[in-house]
């Protein structure tokens, strides 16, 4: 009797986004690194990835957002080529609308990186996005654009039960978490964070994770009981952060305020995961990112980006432990029944597997 032929397993190569420091981005590690050494993926998959080589048998190539700190155009084409002439196929990933944020942000894209991110989109035989609004936006650009939502990778998330952490004696901690590169949505509800560290003195303390390194910006929170926590700096790479931060931050309330552009709307609701994984009640800014995954009250609460509106729903939750718990409940609950590698990986099986 002969014996069965065994399913061929496709060798898909991820060529991640890297800094000058060569390691790969946060992005990288959350949308394809982790994702593709999971082992619910590598179960129907051979996966490698790299920043430059691509293998000679490989069946499918992923390359990420803007590849490296140094790419050109020609850079670009000669990488496409290399990928044509293993005889893979290409799959552009992008999780942010940067084609739009020139309109916010005049030094970067350039037009260059503008140039190469539409030609990549045009060549692809697939893109990969985050939300389904960056899907929209890019479909003129191609039409088999696959949204596959964040999830988080439990293999790097410290579970630990929820529990009001706050004695009555004690501060209550509001936290915010971020890239450096959210002085404006600080600045959203800073009127609300002065007007209630002074209604609340001696009761409530903020703590920041990156947020901003902008000097107008400390200039106008010198005043407010904020202290800014880090990992140690060999700590600082995604799944190393990750750990510290699921294991050693510990909030009462969790802040996302977010401007409402063009350039915001196709971001992901990845801080509602990130907080859910530290067991805090979220305060999300009530626009398209947040809107679909909040439900107002249960999982978090959603919050007009006006100081008024921030400053009610931070009364509402600093007197009632109950509702916070129970919002940072709902909020755990739904992470790890929908929301982790090990619930979501058959969404990147399925995406590709109808590229191949």
């Amino acid at each position: 009797m002969n014996s069965p032929t065994p399913t061929h397993r496709p060798k898909i190569h991820v060529i991640y986004e890297y800094g000058v420091d060569y390691r790969p981005h946060a992005s990288s590690f959350v949308r394809l690194l982790r994702p593709f050494t999971h082992p619910q993926t590598t179960a129907w998959a051979q996966f490698s990835y790299g920043r430059e080589i691509v293998p000679p048998r490989s069946d499918l190539v992923i390359v990420d957002r803007l590849w490296r700190p140094d790419i050109t155009l020609r850079m670009a084409e000669n990488l496409l080529d290399e990928i044509r002439q293993v005889g893979a196929k290409f799959i552009y990933c992008l999780d942010d609308n940067l084609l739009d944020l020139p309109l916010e942000r005049l030094d970067w894209p350039r037009p260059e990186h503008l140039a190469i991110i539409r030609y990549w989109l045009q060549q692809a035989d697939g893109v990969m996005v985050s939300t389904p609004y960056l899907q929209k936006r890019l479909q003129t650009y191609n039409s088999k654009v696959i949204t596959i939502p964040n999830a988080l990778d439990e293999r790097l998330l410290v579970p630990r039960p929820v529990f009001p952490l706050t004695q009555p004696d004690q501060r209550l901690v509001i936290g915010y978490m971020g890239t450096q590169t959210h002085d404006e949505d600080l600045r959203l509800i800073l009127p609300a964070l002065n007007a209630l560290c002074k209604r609340h003195e001696r009761k409530v303390a903020l703590e920041f994770v990156g947020i901003t390194s902008s000097p107008e910006t400390l200039e106008l929170i010198k005043d407010l009981p904020v202290r800014w926590i880090s990992p140690d700096p060999r700590e600082s790479e995604y799944p190393m952060f990750m750990l510290w931060f699921t294991s050693q931050v510990h909030w009462d309330i969790a802040l996302a305020p977010l401007r409402d552009t063009i350039f915001t709307r196709a971001k992901s609701d990845i801080k509602y995961l990130d907080y859910a994984a530290i067991g805090a009640p979220g305060i999300f800014s009530d626009i398209s990112v947040y809107a679909p995954t909040i439900r107002h009250g249960e999982n978090g609460l959603l919050a007009e980006n006006t100081p008024a509106a921030w400053e009610y729903a931070l009364e509402t939750l600093i007197p009632d432990a109950n509702l916070r718990q129970n919002i940072a409940r709902h909020a755990v609950k739904d992470l790890y029944t929908n929301r982790t590698l090990e619930k979501c990986s058959l969404q990147w099986k399925n995406a590709i597997e109808p590229l191949l």
